[in-house]
């Protein structure tokens, strides 16, 4: 019970901030949930081992996971619904089916496709336990998230912290929050910095909840983030602009930038990614062929693997029910096919970057729209990038889990089965805060501005119009070179690269607050292991009371006080 309740709580949470930030926040959570739950055992003076902090936390982490699948996905179709009269002022057109969003509230229209593709999502966390030897043991992947969280968890108990220092976070948290909510604070400094630079975006805001998590992010991959995004935004969208002669308007707001050059960032990342995809395939394909070989000769192993790759294969009986069938067999293999391969590669970012990369996913999307698909259901069904299925996100975040149980000495088939468990409690609860959340503030409010969404709300438009041209195209060649450089680098220094292309998909306002935190840490961190471990405990009290400030706006927003 402690953890469904910590993971409700939790779920609430990312189910806001993932609104707000347009990051996949529930990936971290692991961070936060076993202190929540060590907590909570405290307080109630509740007798605990491992394996019920295990137990408990996989638990959560399966109601949080689900908030990318659900509430996000639910926000942003709804999004893109509200937007699609101002899009037509820029040739495109998308109309979203009432079965994906009917803007009534409770909107049960849309419900089943949600949860069922949620579920289906599972698929990723059995491809992750079967590989989770390969990737600890043969790649010696550290995974992160799962390591840092393991580690405070266990030194817990030896950090001093009284009750006063925690009420002091939670009470901050809390007010900054609820200022931050009545008085948004941004300073846009688009119109000046793109009279200089055209083709360059860059604003400042401060949103104390996004200050939280960012806080929890281990440094070298908050480093390579705040990188990735601000580079970007102030490099090498201006480049393309410059060197592609892509007409952009003069002197635009933050909002209006994040619209224009949309198609253009998700072009570089395209780049990107190939070239890191085909070198790591590369690279690692006989390692993989070796562990694909050892992992049919375990019993185990091989029934996960099969029960993964046919419930990916439900993604077909869910098209049948919702769409064309007879086209949507066409997409469906090799869209299952490509499911599996980003699944994979998914695990090695996130063991490299303890977070995974949304970047990955837009191949799919391309596969989709080179082979004609136009249909908003289809890319719904199949697309991680556009769409409601993530098997990758929840695979990184299995993995990320099953290192965490591993060091604390517990079962991974446990961890696993209480994590699936959580996911189908979570589908059903994290649907209903993406329902509450847009009912109450809808889809223009300073509490909780969309503004994030606009680049992948652009990239869905021009994707179901037909509309991806050369301009759209060309800035793949720019991807294609910073992918190069980026590997060289790699090679030398052996940074986390991943986690420089996570940050390329975030825009720059939280790149800058990004790279703030990361000097701050590294501060910290100087001044000694305890200091730190500290800042991350008293980080979780402070996001827990900035989200009982997001309930309480939530709630007086509801009675229009």
């Amino acid at each position: 019970m402690v953890g469904l309740a910590v993971g409700l709580v939790v779920g609430f949470i990312d189910s806001y901030t993932y609104a707000l930030s347009g990051y996949t926040t529930a990936e971290v959570s692991l961070i936060v949930i076993p202190l929540l739950v060590l907590i909570v055992f405290r307080f109630f003076k509740v007798e605990y081992s491992d394996e019920d902090i295990v137990i408990a936390t996989a638990l959560a982490f399966g109601v949080t996971i689900t908030t990318t699948l659900t509430s996000g996905m639910y926000i942003t179709f709804g999004f893109l619904s509200y937007l699609s009269s101002r899009l037509r002022a820029y040739g495109l057109s998308a109309s979203v089916p009432l079965n994906l969003f009917s803007g009534i509230f409770p909107d049960y229209n849309a419900l089943p496709i949600y949860v069922s593709l949620a579920l289906i999502s599972f698929s990723g966390a059995l491809i992750a336990f079967v590989f989770r030897e390969h990737f600890i043991e043969r790649e010696r992947l550290r995974y992160p998230v799962g390591f840092a969280s393991a580690i405070l968890t266990k030194v817990f108990s030896k950090v001093v912290i009284g009750l006063k220092h925690y009420a002091i976070m939670f009470m901050l948290g809390f007010a900054l929050q609820m200022i931050a909510m009545r008085n948004p604070l941004q300073s846009d400094l688009t119109p000046l910095l793109s009279s200089f630079i055209p083709g360059a975006t860059l604003a400042l805001t401060f949103w104390p909840i996004i200050i939280g998590l960012l806080f929890i992010l281990p440094l070298e991959p908050l480093k390579m983030m705040s990188s990735g995004s601000l580079i970007t935004y102030l490099v090498l969208v201006p480049l393309s602009v410059s060197l592609f002669k892509i007409k952009v308007p003069p002197a635009v707001n933050f909002e209006e930038a994040l619209i224009s050059y949309s198609t253009i960032i998700v072009g570089i990342l395209v780049g990107v990614v190939i070239l890191l995809l085909v070198v790591y395939l590369i690279v690692y394909v006989k390692v993989l062929t070796t562990s694909l070989s050892m992992i049919f000769k375990l019993k185990m192993e091989r029934n996960v693997l099969v029960l993964a790759v046919t419930l990916l294969l439900m993604l077909g009986y869910v098209g049948a029910t919702t769409s064309n069938y007879r086209s949507f067999l066409l997409y469906l293999f090799p869209a299952v096919f490509l499911h599996i391969l980003l699944i994979i590669v998914n695990l090695r970012t996130v063991g490299e970057a303890g977070i995974g990369s949304q970047a990955l996913l837009p191949l799919i999307t391309l596969y989709l729209y080179f082979s004609g698909a136009r249909d908003v259901l289809t890319y719904a069904i199949l697309d991680p990038y556009t769409g409601i299925p993530m098997p990758q996100v929840v695979g990184g975040s299995a993995m990320n889990l099953l290192r965490f149980s591993r060091l604390l000495k517990c079962s991974s088939v446990k961890a696993l089965a209480y994590f699936g468990f959580g996911m189908l409690v979570g589908s059903l609860a994290t649907f209903i805060y993406g329902n509450v959340l847009l009912h109450v503030y809808g889809f223009n409010s300073p509490q909780m501005p969309l503004t994030r969404w606009i680049p992948t709300i652009m990239w869905m438009s021009t994707i179901y119009s037909g509309k991806l041209g050369s301009a759209s195209l060309a800035p793949i060649s720019i991807g294609l070179f910073i992918g190069l450089i980026l590997i060289i680098i790699g090679l030398r220094k052996h940074l986390p690269l991943f986690s420089f292309v996570v940050g390329m998909t975030l825009p720059p306002d939280i790149g800058i607050s990004a790279l703030a935190i990361c000097i701050i840490k590294r501060l910290l961190i100087e001044l000694g292991v305890e200091v730190h471990e500290k800042t991350i405990i008293y980080s979780t009290m402070f996001m827990v009371g900035c989200i009982l400030a997001v309930i309480c706006e939530t709630f007086l927003t509801a009675i229009g006080a």
